[in-house]
């Protein structure tokens, strides 16, 4: 009986409606606000997709990362978009299968006085450099501790010209969202990819995946269940990839 109640509980999470939370900070191509204020970028094109397949309407919600996922754990939410594989890795979540790969990299000022890097950095050479980031982000998928990342910047604009005025050594971030920095500014897109900043991959360290994340009880694993296809689907037809290409065009 106890099985059948489980059951029971996971097919009707299926129906109605599913609320959805996702990060404050903006991350393009796959979450940011347009030039009209709205929220858009592939990982909501993903959600569309899947609510469509699903036959679910979904209303979205951006909150703090660190209280999105907390309202997920406790069940305000049925899932988080645009979720990290280092995020959608911790204990009581359970993720889709990645939409999206990310590739880790390090953007670092260029110093007259001081030896080039090398094109390629391993994890623990950043010991060695003054990274700064944005406030409410997790560095972890870089190899990295949070806490030791200057963290006291906002939004793009504000680190990339904390970057540009030496106020830090470098910046780690995802060599898809700085492509879509001009999304949001372009002038910042065009600072961020300027000869005074030199781009370096992170040897060692994987790509990191885009996900749905639910919790990881019974409805979530139902949920789950249900979405990897959808997202497996998109994918061999290779709509993600035409999706993306309408952001990143110039």
């Amino acid at each position: 009986m106890a099985r059948l109640v489980l059951l029971l509980s996971a097919v009707g999470a299926l129906a109605g409606e599913l609320s959805v939370c996702v990060g404050r900070q903006q991350q393009p191509p796959f979450v940011f606000n347009d030039t009209a204020g709205q929220l858009t970028g592939l990982g909501l094109d993903v959600l569309k997709a899947v609510s469509q397949q699903l036959e679910r309407p979904t209303r979205l919600q951006s909150l703090p990362l660190a209280r999105c996922i907390e309202e997920l754990k406790f069940g305000r939410y049925d899932l988080a978009l645009n979720m990290s594989s280092g995020i959608a890795r911790r204990p009581g979540l359970l993720a889709s299968q990645a939409y999206y790969q990310l590739r880790p990299e390090l953007y670092a000022l260029r110093r007259p006085n001081r030896p080039a890097l090398p094109a390629e950095v391993w994890p623990e050479d950043l010991q060695l450099l003054r990274l700064c980031g944005l406030r409410g982000l997790s560095y972890e998928d870089f190899g990295v501790r949070s806490r030791d990342i200057d963290t006291g910047t906002n939004v793009y604009p504000e680190l990339v010209r904390k970057l540009l005025l030496g106020r830090c050594d470098g910046l780690l971030e995802f060599r898809q969202i700085v492509a879509g920095l001009y999304l949001i500014d372009r002038e910042t897109g065009e600072l961020a990819t300027s000869s005074n900043i030199s781009r370096h991959r992170l040897r060692g360290q994987p790509d990191v995946g885009l996900h749905l994340v639910a919790r990881s009880d019974s409805a979530g694993r139902a949920l789950i269940a249900s979405i990897d296809p959808v997202i497996r689907r998109l994918q061999a037809q290779g709509r993600i990839d035409t999706l993306l290409s309408a952001y990143l065009q110039p």
